[in-house]
């Protein structure tokens, strides 16, 4: 682990001196994350998941970006926020790995329309994937009992 926890030393040390000539580098902001979030400095590492995307919201890799910072804000139990960086990845390009991450944080908020859109997305590529239609079905039933949809769906 003290291996581990240097090296991404040197590359938050790298990144940093990279990020002094050329600020606005979204892969190099993109790097400083994950570096930080390596050590384990999750808040540094939302912090530079944010400023790689101050000015870039549209390359493939501020779709990086997002889903990087949605899968930390997953971790944190930060749902909300976490959606919504899912749904900038999005709004670059359909990846089914995004769309897992919308999924995740859209049923731990209860959002079962976006849920159900996410998995009935997602069995579309893998439609005998047994934990996406038990999934499904989970969030049927408790859509219904919220009266979030009707009988005929």
């Amino acid at each position: 682990p003290v291996a581990r926890i240097e090296a991404y030393g040197r590359a938050v040390i790298g990144a940093q001196a990279y990020l002094i000539y050329y600020p606005g580098d979204t892969e190099a902001w993109w790097q400083l994350g994950r570096a930080r979030q390596g050590e384990g400095n999750l808040s540094e590492a939302l912090d530079a998941y944010a400023q790689a995307v101050v000015v870039d919201r549209s390359s493939e890799t501020a779709r990086k970006v997002f889903l990087a910072q949605g899968e930390l804000l997953l971790q944190l139990r930060r749902y909300a926020e976490a959606r919504d960086a899912f749904e900038a990845a999005l709004a670059i390009r359909e990846t089914s790995d995004a769309r897992r991450g919308r999924l995740e944080a859209a049923r731990a908020l209860g959002d079962y329309t976006t849920a159900l859109d996410d998995v009935t997305f997602l069995l579309r590529e893998n439609p005998e994937d047994a934990a996406l239609l038990s999934a499904q079905l989970d969030m049927l039933l408790a859509a219904w009992m919220r009266q979030d949809i009707s009988e005929s769906q």
